[in-house]
């Protein structure tokens, strides 16, 4: 009796186990898995740790947007490991549709994600040299990464 308690309460726990979702962390990701390297594009919007590079296209985005012609940009920023985080904007000429893409950040949440904002605003900052930082705002979805670039003035 006994041993049918014992072989019930193991299948019990695998049963269990086998149904709780699985999220690996950055140290179950091995060698072999394939993530794919990013070559930016001339007209890309490239950001090594604040080094930026196309800011005119970022600039003329933000032009296009307040006077209402539709535009689009990609805008690639690297992690401190190196790897891509990318980051389409579209403006429909009411919207600015925004898909960020970490499929290839080993230490992120690797995900496609897509929301709808309706502007971009700019907070500048006093301290460490004067930064401007451009953020989506009124966008459709709480708790995403609103951040598009921070600029030295």
């Amino acid at each position: 009796m006994k041993e049918l308690k014992f072989l019930i309460a193991i299948l019990i726990i695998i049963g269990i186990s086998g149904c709780s979702e699985y999220n690996p962390s950055h140290d179950d990701i091995s060698e072999d898995v394939d993530i794919s390297e990013y070559n930016p594009s001339d007209e890309d919007i490239v950001d090594i740790h604040g080094e930026i590079t196309n800011i005119d296209i970022f600039m003329r985005f933000i032009e296009n947007i307040n006077q209402g012609i539709k535009d689009e940009i990609k805008i690639v920023r690297y992690t401190i490991e190196g790897d891509a985080i990318l980051r389409d904007l579209e403006y429909d000429g009411e919207n600015i549709i925004t898909t960020i893409d970490t499929t290839r950040d080993r230490y992120g949440k690797r995900h496609v994600s897509t929301f709808i904002c309706k502007t971009i605003i700019i907070e500048e900052t006093e301290e460490m040299n004067h930064y401007k930082h451009y953020l989506l705002n009124g966008c459709n979805q709480e708790n995403i990464d609103t951040s598009i670039l921070v600029i030295q003035k």
